[in-house]
């Protein structure tokens, strides 16, 4: 389960009438519901709302509170009409627990897609990372910095005969080592072995790839908090294929033939994640000597569940 940290401030404003103690109660999952506080007894309690309430012989008083609000704003008014403003500001942070940072790793994702020319794929992506290689303690060998990779997709419906299916293999090498794919920034580079098939006529290929993963934390993409199960997570996910060379003689490239992929993914907890897949094809080659040419560039959208172990 994902851990819930609040940290909390309370700001005053402009008066002088002071707030004795205070709390900011939360619920079971840790997020702020109520501000209890105590002050001077006889005042008034005016929230933001323009919601008044007595702080009665006490001098306590209780205000709900909206987490997603992240700030509460009210005046302690006194009988002679003088105002105290306070604030209170808090903010929520839920952050997916790593892995233990000496353990090997597996990514997952699989996906189903859809593109606006009558394209439809299912894919599946999987990356295993081993935490040491031979094992030796040498930072070029260990510290998770090498990894394999594979993606595989088919066409389920397609509007050319034949349709298309793509592998591609990676090997890779990340530049920081000793990270964590759930709180991490990564950047890495690889080498990568792609075959297509298109159209009835296929082609393997050899080129490089590279890729970055950003961990955006709770606040994610601010568009998608406004909807309360979006408050969770997020990472970026960018990586790109480019090849250059053909492993068959009978095969010519004819144009650029690269696959650049951005996975927008919603931590569910500490292992799965829904992803979010836009993607960018573009593949050109013939047969050599032969007119018989195929050219194809598209982008599909697909949307997968994942996980990481």
């Amino acid at each position: 389960m994902a851990d819930v940290e609040l940290t909390h401030e309370l700001q005053k404003t402009s008066g002088d009438v002071p707030i004795y103690e205070y709390e900011v109660l939360t619920d079971g999952k840790g997020y702020p519901t109520n501000f209890k506080a105590r002050t001077r007894p006889g005042l008034m309690i005016v929230r933001k709302d323009a919601t008044i309430q007595d702080t009665e012989d006490r001098g306590e008083f209780n205000i709900p509170l909206k987490a997603q609000a992240q700030q509460q704003s009210f005046n302690i008014l006194s009988p002679s009409g003088q105002q105290t403003a306070y604030k209170l500001k808090w903010k929520v942070t839920e952050e997916v627990p790593p892995p233990p940072p000496t353990v090997s790793g597996v990514d997952i994702l699989a996906t189903t897609s859809t593109t606006i020319n009558q394209w439809v794929f299912g894919s599946a992506d999987i990356h295993y990372r081993p935490n040491t290689i031979f094992q030796t303690q040498n930072s070029l060998f260990s510290k998770n910095r090498w990894g394999i990779g594979a993606n595989y997709s088919t066409s389920i419906a397609s509007p050319t005969s034949g349709g298309m299916t793509n592998l591609n293999t990676d090997l890779e090498y990340r530049l920081l080592g000793n990270t964590h794919w759930t709180k991490s920034t990564e950047l890495g580079l690889g080498a990568s072995y792609g075959r297509v098939q298109y159209a009835a006529l296929d082609a393997s290929l050899l080129g490089v790839k590279g890729f970055i993963y950003l961990h955006l934390g709770e606040k994610g993409l601010p568009i998608l908090n406004k909807i309360s199960w979006f408050r969770k997570p997020h990472s970026l996910f960018l990586q790109g294929r480019f090849y250059s060379a053909s492993m068959s003689s009978s095969r010519e490239l004819t144009g650029s033939n690269f696959d650049l992929q951005l996975q927008h993914r919603t931590y569910l907890g500490q292992y799965w994640h829904i992803s979010f897949v836009p993607e960018f094809k573009s593949y050109n080659y013939q047969e050599a000597g032969v007119a018989n040419k195929r050219s194809i560039s598209v982008i599909v959208l697909s949307l997968g569940l994942g996980a990481v172990f």
